[in-house]
C-alpha cells in the first residue's frame, strides 16, 4: 500500500505538471489579450458617450 507522503508528492507534481502549459499560455497570449481589453475599453466608452443624454 502507498504511503500517504507518496500519494501528496505524485498529486503535486501532477498538479505542477497541470499548470505549466497554462503558465506558458498565459504568458504567449498576454499581448493579444492586453489588446483585445485596451480594445473592449475603448468601445464601451465609447458607447457610453453615445448613450448619454444631453
Amino acid at each position: 500500500m502507498l504511503e500517504l507522503r507518496a500519494v501528496l508528492d505524485f498529486s503535486d507534481a501532477m498538479t505542477f505538471m497541470i499548470a505549466l502549459p497554462n503558465i506558458l499560455m498565459l504568458y504567449l497570449f498576454a499581448p493579444m489579450v492586453r489588446r483585445e481589453v485596451n480594445q473592449y475599453i475603448a468601445d464601451t466608452a465609447l458607447l457610453s458617450r453615445v448613450d448619454r443624454p444631453r
